[in-house]
């Protein structure tokens, strides 16, 4: 037996699903990483902030994409229901996507004005297929999670990032602009959603014959706690992480998003898609222990805390100690700013990547509203931060380190709620719903 297998064969399915997911997201989002060095000498910041923009204002429409009903397609008892539920999730998004194509394109020039990217204006067509794209994905995904086909959805992680960055490579070299970094973006989704949609084709269409229109109707209504109070939550969820660099562009400009997107893009944002990785691990593993093993849950809970904590370690000592030199070096010179931020937002990164997967415990309990009230406290924490920043007159640097300091502690209250289901310290009734 080799040594990977002996070690995984001693994980469990839940850690061997957490290596699955987890390495292909480190895998796709090296490939990113590695891109960055070659993107960063074809697009300048002020592009880089365009991207920045139009993955904020999509971040928060697919929040709400699907309502959230496909948090529930894993939670259901049976597949019939399950397929019902989906269909109702991707009916939900084919209605955002035409809503968005509505309003998004005759009303381009205001919107791109008001966040301070004129260069984004041409390009807003591209919006309504990338929500399509993504809440297909995450309809599909929730699917599959049910399936526990982890690593199906693992090959889609790294077949996005191939397209995404071989796209924005090639468009970098022909096309002025920051239409490559947009048009990469939206076809590494599109890759994503088309082969989770033949793979659900392949193996599971026959679910399909399970859905009619009252078992569309009773799944919607059986779930409806999730588009009355799920999609609130995670609305204010994404506002709290998105408004802030659309605030830092309408305050600061697109090159301060720009230098504020290439922290997120190298640091952040692959931290925050393990993170996201391991919390559709844990949702899987703690929805069905929530109905079987109360034990196993909070054991599964700890343990998740305590690898989360080690792992965050190792991105996070090179650029509390060096970022500014990193960026230089790796990056171009024109990129020491963004080294700066994600020294200040150092030890922020690290609270987050132990919190947010750890999260999903509100909704495997059923405490849509605390979860609700979390997501409003944080969103006056994050946007609140900036808001007061450039009121004062501060620089930059100093609203992300306002910034950094708002969304610690956001974070250490979302650990701090999520532990409190295991301890008994919220009011009302702690049993998973």
């Amino acid at each position: 037996m080799s040594l990977r297998e002996r070690l995984t064969s001693r994980m469990g399915p839940f850690g061997r699903a957490v290596i699955v997911l987890a390495g292909a997201t480190a895998a796709s989002q090296g490939l990113t990483v590695i891109a960055t060095p070659v993107l960063t000498r074809l697009y300048d910041p002020a592009e880089f902030g365009a991207l920045a923009a139009f993955i904020s204002i999509l971040t928060i429409i697919l929040s709400v994409a699907s309502l959230r009903y496909e948090l529930a397609v894993p939670l259901a008892p049976d597949d019939g229901l399950a397929a019902n539920v989906l269909v109702v999730a991707l009916i939900v998004v084919a209605i955002v996507a035409a809503v968005t194509a509505v309003v998004a394109i005759p009303l381009a020039g205001e919107v791109t004005s008001w966040i301070n990217v004129p260069d984004l204006e041409e390009y807003m067509w591209l919006l309504p297929l990338a929500v399509l794209a993504g809440g297909v994905y995450q309809g599909l995904s929730h699917w599959t999670i049910r399936r526990k086909d982890f690593k199906r959805i693992a090959r889609t992680r790294v077949s996005q990032a191939i397209a995404q960055v071989s796209t924005q490579i090639a468009l970098g070299f022909l096309v002025a602009g920051p239409i490559g970094l947009l048009i990469g973006a939206v076809l590494g989704r599109f890759n994503g959603t088309g082969t989770l949609a033949l793979a659900f084709w392949k193996n599971d269409r026959a679910v399909l014959g399970f859905v009619n229109r009252r078992g569309l109707r009773g799944a919607a209504g059986r779930y409806r706690r999730f588009p009355q109070v799920s999609s609130s939550s995670a609305l204010l969820n994404a506002l709290g992480i998105q408004l802030p660099p659309l605030l830092l562009s309408v305050f600061y400009g697109a090159q301060v998003l720009g230098w504020f997107a290439l922290g997120q893009r190298v640091i952040g944002l692959p931290m925050m898609i393990v993170g996201i990785a391991v919390a559709q691990v844990y949702f899987g593993h703690a929805a069905e222990y929530a109905r079987t093993d109360l034990g196993k849950l909070r054991g599964l809970f700890y343990k998740t805390a305590r690898r989360l904590a080690i792992g965050a370690l190792i991105p996070i000592l090179p650029i509390a100690i060096a970022g500014p030199w990193l960026f230089t070096h790796v990056f171009g010179p024109e990129w020491t700013e963004a080294g700066e931020y994600v020294r200040v937002l150092s030890v922020t990164y690290f609270v987050q990547f132990v919190a947010v997967p750890l999260g999903q415990t509100l909704n495997v309990f059923g405490r849509l509203e605390l979860q609700l009230f979390y997501d409003v406290i944080r969103l006056v924490l994050a946007a609140g931060a900036i808001i007061v920043a450039h009121a004062l007159g501060w620089s930059p640097l100093a609203a992300v380190a306002s910034y950094a300091v708002g969304m610690l502690i956001a974070y250490l209250l979302s650990f701090y709620l999520s532990r409190s289901m295991f301890t008994g310290q919220t009011i009302g009734n702690n049993a998973p719903a």
